[in-house]
């Protein structure tokens, strides 16, 4: 059997001057039903805590139920906002009058974004993805790197900081983007 092509995952669109990459969160099926079967639990968890604590005449006795409450719904949304950036997430890449921006958000709406200006980016490159240790099941340790929050193979340095970017894409994808961008003008020579 013959293999699908691959046309990669980003959508590229050119207006003008301006070059809008747009790169969709990678797509990790067995931590979202991991998650929404946690959620399932946690909301369970969630309501009896809140239900001990308003039911009780005494809340300063109920001091560690307060504090674990504190950290059980901080959980509980930082997992609600894992599977939202893994269904709905994406970096969007925009480089226009010589500035590029990196965004990230969801549902196609920055909510995190970075400016650098082009005249002060040296070696734009593709970095070779590191095979991170992993742990249980495969589940690399870094799970913020992991998920596709930060990192990624496309990378710079701006002043003495190395700025990455372009998650999840393969290399050949990655090269694709280089191009791309080095024909707006972002280029790869110091």
């Amino acid at each position: 059997m013959i293999e699908k092509l691959n046309n990669g995952r980003s959508k590229v669109e050119s207006f003008g001057n301006t070059l809008k990459i747009t790169i969709p969160s990678k797509k990790k099926w067995f931590i979202i039903l991991f998650l929404g079967v946690w959620l399932g639990g946690w909301f369970f968890g969630e309501k009896s805590a809140i239900e001990g604590i308003t039911d009780s005449d005494n809340i300063l006795a109920d001091g560690f139920l307060l504090f674990w409450l504190a950290g059980w719904t901080v959980g509980g949304s930082l997992a609600i906002l894992a599977i939202l950036w893994l269904l709905f997430g994406s970096e969007i890449i925009l480089l226009e009058r010589g500035i590029i921006k990196i965004s990230k958000g969801l549902f196609n709406t920055p909510l995190l974004s970075k400016s650098y200006e082009v005249n002060h980016i040296k070696n734009f490159r593709i970095i070779s993805p590191v095979e991170p240790n992993a742990d249980f099941f495969g589940i690399k340790r870094n799970m913020v790197d992991y998920l596709g929050y930060k990192g990624g193979i496309l990378s710079f340095d701006y002043g003495m900081k190395t700025i990455k970017f372009g998650i999840a894409i393969d290399e050949a994808e990655a090269q694709y983007l280089v191009e791309k961008l080095g024909k707006k003008g972002l280029n790869k020579e110091e």
